[in-house]
């Protein structure tokens, strides 16, 4: 395969007009495509009618309160062989002391 001639100024620029224009031709037919895929789509799920007249449902007779009885927690025997379980330690944790502070190192002069 022989190598590309190179090319003059005007050339370059005429190929760089050509791959802008395509690029601004592949950018707006997606914005196209995408707008009437939205169209489509608009039209295959339809909403709700924004004019349809509200039903009415009429309201519930009251009712009686009543309660709901819920049984207690079971009692679960631990697993054999599994850890004790966790309990508060017998005293709070105390804050570290605060680290010291490096002193600042001595001025170095900018000499030669």
């Amino acid at each position: 395969m022989r190598p590309a001639a190179p090319l003059t100024s005007h050339e370059r620029d005429r190929a760089l007009r050509r791959v802008r224009a395509v690029a601004w031709t592949a950018g707006i037919a997606a914005a196209v495509v995408g707008g009437g895929l939205s169209v489509a789509a608009a039209h295959a799920f339809k909403g709700h009618h924004a004019t349809a007249a509200p039903t009415t449902t009429p309201a519930p007779a009251p009712t009686a309160t009543h309660r709901v009885h819920v049984p207690p927690a079971e009692h679960v025997p631990p697993i054999a062989g599994s850890p004790a379980t966790l309990a508060p330690p017998q005293q709070a944790p105390t804050a570290a002391p605060p680290a010291p502070v490096p002193a600042a190192p001595p001025p170095v002069s900018g000499g030669s």
